[in-house]
Formats: C-alpha cells, sequence, structure tokens
C-alpha cells in the first residue's frame, strides 16, 4: 500500500528530546536491515496482543495520527534497531505499507536517508 499522505505523529517521549526528527523511509529496506528484536510475520506469541492491536488500529484509522516508531543505527553494523514501536511497524509491513514515517536522531539522518529512503 502506498501512502499518498504521510501524517505519522511523533513519539510522546523520546530520549533524543529536541534532537529527534521525523523521515519518510522504506519499508522493505528497514524491515531487510532489521535484525534485533524483529517480529515475525503475524507478530510474535510472547507480544500478541501488541501486534493485533496496533494492526486494528491501523486498520480502523490507517496512518493518520499514528505514533511513529523510533529507531537507530546500530554502531560498525548495516543494521537499524526499533527502540519503540516495533510491533506497530511490523503491523503496517504485514499490511502491505511500502512507505512509513519513523522517529530518529538528527546525527543518524543522513545515513538513515541514504541507506532506507524509499
Amino acid at each position: 500500500m502506498g501512502l499518498k499522505r504521510l501524517d505519522f505523529v511523533p513519539p510522546n517521549r523520546s530520549p533524543w528530546e529536541d534532537k529527534g526528527v521525523m523521515l519518510t523511509l522504506s519499508v522493505a529496506k528497514l524491515d531487510a536491515a532489521w535484525y534485533y528484536n524483529g517480529v515475525p510475520p503475524g507478530g510474535e506469541r510472547e507480544n500478541e496482543s501488541k501486534y493485533h492491536s496496533a494492526k486494528k488500529w491501523i486498520r480502523q484509522h490507517g496512518h493518520r495520527g499514528l505514533m511513529a516508531s523510533e529507531i537507530a543505527v546500530d554502531e560498525g553494523e548495516n543494521h537499524i534497531y526499533f527502540m519503540e514501536g516495533r510491533n506497530r511497524f511490523a503491523a503496517l509491513r504485514d499490511l502491505g505499507y511500502r512507505v512509513v514515517k519513523v522517529w530518529a536522531h538528527r546525527d543518524e539522518s543522513d545515513e538513515l536517508r541514504r541507506k532506507y529512503a524509499p
């Protein structure tokens, strides 16, 4: 599913405070680079309710007003990890979204855009 209008919202609280930025990135590229705490298609058994709640909310509201997942670059590796919102991201991925907005530290934004832009 392509998005015509990406109006994800920033996290309520972020460890980066005013140094966080919203980035528009490729779901497929992020998913391929995601290695730590990954959520398989269909969700995890131990966190099944988070995944299914996210999927239900997205089906009802779309991406409008959805809190952006927080990601970071794994130093020295060609990977990313989710600090918050991995089940939301997995639900968007499994619903066929090709592009999402994520929240990241400003210092990592150029690298993230270069590697994972749509």
